[in-house]
């Protein structure tokens, strides 16, 4: 995972003012750390929503797809273009790779939807076969799988035995009639009134110390779901997995997202791998 500095010296090199072991002088880099985090929010604004963490010094990790890194330094370079080129215009090159890096991380956010007919829909006589019983479609369940692999971004613990939203960036898997984001988000699109089972897996440690108590837990709507909680003592560079489950019942609009506390102290909590999936 790279971090701000990396994304902005090379936003910087792609307007050729900034060579390859020079330093970048504080009033740009505080300038193109602003930069940086209003391009991002206004990608979230526009519906690009890569799990991006505002960063306020060069050292923060960038929390997005590897695959969007390119286009924000593009697009980056693009913003800052006008601080130093004297007046000059975008190059058509520059502008391209702009382009085409946005459209990568729209494509990154968009989920596929499996298609699904509704088991009132008939076949046809096209699609029947003697062994089947009913002449009509069998709806197809609602659910969505989500996956976190190699993260390296703590979930920062400010208050013990306070639950939070686990950081990191998830990518989405198959679903149907749910969507994902990059953030860990669930929501359910279905027009039904369902009822779910969960269950989530995490790898998961403290940054620091010993014997930290560790709890997980699943969030419907902000709020965390009663008994769906799952704890492990655990001990920093030795990770440990934890596996919890629930079932609720769910309308369109819910959502659900993975939680995390640390019950011994505010030391922060590193999720390297993990797994969540809802299922009808």
């Amino acid at each position: 995972m790279e971090n701000a500095g990396d994304i902005i010296k090379d936003a910087l090199m792609e307007i050729t003012v900034l060579g390859a072991e020079a330093p970048v002088e504080p009033s740009d880099a505080q300038s193109s750390i602003r930069y940086l985090n209003r391009m991002m929010a206004a990608f979230d604004a526009d519906g690009i929503h890569l799990g991006y963490t505002e960063v306020s010094n060069f050292a923060d990790f960038i929390t997005v797809p590897a695959g969007a890194n390119a286009g924000i330094v593009s697009q980056l370079a693009v913003m800052l273009w006008d601080q130093f080129s004297e007046g000059q215009p975008v190059p058509p090159t520059l502008l391209a790779r702009a382009i085409s890096g946005k459209n990568t991380m729209r494509n990154l956010v968009v989920n596929s939807i499996a298609s699904s007919f509704p088991s009132s829909l008939p076949m046809g006589s096209g699609n029947e076969s003697n062994d089947r019983v009913s002449r009509f479609y069998t709806a197809a369940k609602s659910s969505i799988i989500q996956t976190q692999v190699s993260n390296a971004v703590n979930t920062v613990i400010t208050t013990k035995a306070a639950p939070v939203k686990l950081l990191g960036v998830w990518i989405v898997g198959t679903n149907s009639d749910f969507t994902g984001d990059a953030t860990g988000k669930m929501t359910y699109t279905g027009t039904d009134n369902i009822q779910v089972s969960i269950a989530m897996s995490f790898t998961a440690e403290p940054v620091s110390g010993s014997d930290k108590t560790l709890t997980f837990y699943a969030a419907k709507n902000g709020k965390i779901i009663t008994n769906s909680n799952s704890a492990a003592i655990i001990t920093a560079a030795s990770a440990k997995r934890v596996t919890l489950i629930a079932s609720i019942p769910m309308i369109t609009g819910d959502y659900i997202e993975p939680y995390a506390a640390n019950e011994s102290d505010t030391i922060d909590v590193l999720v390297s791998d993990a797994s969540l999936q809802v299922t009808t």
